[in-house]
């Protein structure tokens, strides 16, 4: 099994604020399952609030260009939100290799340029942010509600006590990986101040990377993580059940196979970790188990599985790509885009704490 992936980048304009008239009569989202999503507006991004089934919408801001790679981080309490459009979240099947089946969709080879905004989520003001003064990984809030830009230094072959940015980093206890500093910068008017430096490793699957930035432990929620191809299932024991789903493909003996998660069954793959991918089935009305309809993925995908009352949503992992909304109940499809990014659930808020 081999992870794959492909960058393209152009460039593109600048931003400007969404139309404030009439929000105060946009019809509510609440009562049904509410998603976030990026979708295409002529020429530009739109960054909306939508109730699927009851057809309500709101707009929260638009944005120039494409919605390519689009990411979202919100501060913990709601009232705003960053935008990313990192050229490095452009959607990709995920992992290839012998047996795998042909992934449903193409990867992505969108050229973009990378640009963030701020969006005052109750203003719907934006506002444009400067890249950090490295490359970041991860942008996101802190339980404080201060932005934060999270960027990982290679240190090569650092070994003992190193010095990073006026701090001394101990790799004296390093056994796996490689040395990297976890570089904290938060935004401060206007501009990325470095506020933190701390030991971490990268390059190999139990790294913590940036995560290891004491500023990590309490960020907001980030479509990114929530679109992660990992879920809790559960094994299914039941033969008769298992033995459907072998018709439909049947387990192998490096550990792939079919698990449990909200009453439907999905293809895990296993590496290091357990995936999720975009094989997925239910019993249908009649009681046969069959795939999903509609899904658009195969289980040469990585699918982010994430249900929510009688609601099920599927999308790609990390670029929440393609996404397929399911009624568990009515045993339907309900909601479904080809050029969506970022969809997931609308999260929900966090009081802020004092730094």
């Amino acid at each position: 099994m081999r992870l794959v992936c492909a960058v393209l980048v152009v460039a593109c304009g600048g931003p400007r604020a969404a139309p404030t008239a009439n929000h105060a009569t946009a019809p509510p989202v609440e009562p049904g399952p509410t998603l976030v999503v990026l979708e295409p507006a002529a020429a530009e991004c739109a960054l909306r609030r939508i109730d699927p089934v009851g057809g309500a919408a709101i707009e929260l801001a638009r944005f120039p260009g494409a919605c390519a790679g689009g990411r979202i981080s919100w501060r913990p309490d709601l009232e705003r939100a960053l935008v990313w459009f990192d050229p490095g979240n452009l959607y990709s099947a995920g992992y290839g290799g012998a047996g795998v089946p042909a992934p449903g969709h193409r990867d992505e080879e969108a050229q973009i340029t990378e640009r963030r905004y701020e969006v005052d989520l109750a203003t719907h003001r934006v506002s444009t942010i400067a890249p950090a003064p490295e490359r970041a990984v991860e942008i996101a809030y802190g339980g404080d509600g201060s932005l934060y830009a999270f960027a990982e230094r290679d240190l090569h072959d650092a070994k003992g006590i190193v010095p990073v940015e006026g701090r001394m980093l101990d790799f004296t206890q390093l056994q796996e990986g490689l040395p990297a500093a976890a570089i904290t910068y938060r935004h401060d008017g206007g501009t990325w101040r470095l506020v933190d430096v701390a030991a971490t490793t990268i390059g190999w699957d139990y790294a913590r990377g940036w995560s290891a930035a004491p500023e990590a432990a309490t960020i907001g929620p980030r479509s990114y993580d929530m679109l992660a191809a990992h879920a809790a299932t559960t094994e299914i024991r039941d033969a008769a059940t298992r033995g459907a789903l072998d018709r439909i493909a049947r387990s192998t003996s490096d550990g792939d196979g079919w698990a449990e998660i909200a009453g439907i069954y999905v293809w895990m793959i296993s590496g290091e970790f357990v995936s999720t991918t975009g094989r997925i089935a239910w019993r249908g009305g009649a009681g046969a188990i069959t795939l999903l309809p509609e899904l658009g993925f195969t289980g040469g995908e990585l699918v982010a599985i994430r249900p929510r009352g009688r609601f099920v949503l599927v999308a790609s992992s990390n670029a929440g790509a393609f996404p397929r909304l399911y009624d568990l109940v009515a045993r339907r499809l309900v909601y479904a885009s080809e050029t969506a990014r970022a969809v997931t659930w609308w999260p929900e808020p966090r009081a802020l704490h004092s730094p």
